[in-house]
């Protein structure tokens, strides 16, 4: 049985292309390196929506050629209450893994106290038992499919790259996890069950009047709260850049019974049993106006969950 302990990985951790020489084209690395971090974004979008992080590289060193890689949380406070940074690339792993298991062997899964295991064949994949929610959240997202399979579709056009890891620190020997080229083709193509997952969502915009029942004043992916549609309580970050410069410079002072004019982008999937499309959640991508309520007193609690 060959084991992947994926519960050693933290914060920071090494991408690893392995080749004959201790080089990697630019654009080889550039766009690879585009996808798979955008990936860990969508990851980390979908397990840990109150925060946002951002992928920094760290560091550079050979072995092939490796690139230290640190996720930082953006613009909130200490990652104390969410979903642990390190997961979101044990996550990453996983889901390409499955990507391979999925055409091959049954998957199975083992929980115990400690761990959560995927099992498929021969291999067993440990991850910490925070991935047991997490993996079924992110299994099926097409965001996730396709960043993961270009990337891989670059790698695989370059004849230079032997294979592709991930691994903990820079000076291993050998990568933590580890796929052959012979494995690129495969991952570099969307799985069918993942574009029918997408035929089943959609996303669509509109303008909406927001009465604002809860603020959260930092930049970033913190979900405000609102009364919408009839009195329809929905929680949504603000990801108007414009509408937090206006708040800085007071040009917005929030207040009880305010109300905002925005639009509203909303996720939906389609029921199976009903055909009827469900709201799934929402973002606010543009902040039109502000309107004052009848009784304005300044909201407190600026950075509250």
């Amino acid at each position: 049985m060959q084991i992947t302990d994926l519960t050693r990985f933290n914060d920071e951790f090494v991408f690893h292309f392995g080749g004959e020489f201790h080089r990697i084209n630019a654009e080889t690395f550039a766009n690879s390196l585009l996808e798979l971090s955008s990936a860990l974004k969508e990851i980390n979008r979908v397990v840990n929506p109150e925060f946002e992080i951002e992928v920094y590289i760290d560091a550079l060193g050979e072995g092939s050629f490796r690139t230290k890689i640190k996720t930082i949380t953006k613009n909130v406070a200490p990652l104390l209450d969410g979903v642990p940074k390190a997961l979101t690339v044990s996550l990453l792993a996983t889901f390409i893994y499955e990507k391979i298991f999925a055409e091959e062997v049954e998957i199975n899964i083992i929980v115990n106290d400690t761990s959560y295991i995927v099992e498929a064949g021969n291999r067993r994949i440990v991850l910490p038992k925070t991935a047991e929610e997490q993996r079924k959240k992110i299994q099926k997202n097409a965001e996730i499919e396709k960043r993961v399979s270009k990337a891989f579709k670059v790698l695989k056009a370059d004849k230079e790259i032997n294979d592709f890891g991930i691994t903990e620190n820079i000076q291993d020997a050998e990568p933590l996890v580890q796929f052959p080229r012979s494995d690129f083709p495969r991952l570099s193509e969307v799985r069918e069950t993942i574009v029918a997952e997408e035929e089943r969502r959609r996303q669509r915009e509109e303008q909406a009047d927001l009465l604002i029942i809860r603020a959260i004043f930092e930049r970033g992916m913190r979900k405000w709260q609102f009364v919408w549609r009839d009195g329809i309580k929905i929680s949504a970050p603000i990801l108007d850049e414009d509408f937090y410069d206006k708040l800085v410079s007071h040009e917005y002072v929030i207040g009880t019974g305010d109300s905002l004019k925005a639009i509203l982008r909303i996720y939906q999937y389609k029921d199976e049993m009903s055909g009827a499309w469900v709201n799934e959640h929402y973002e606010v991508i543009k902040v039109l106006s502000h309107s004052p309520g009848p009784l304005q007193h300044n909201l407190t609690g600026r950075g509250e969950a």
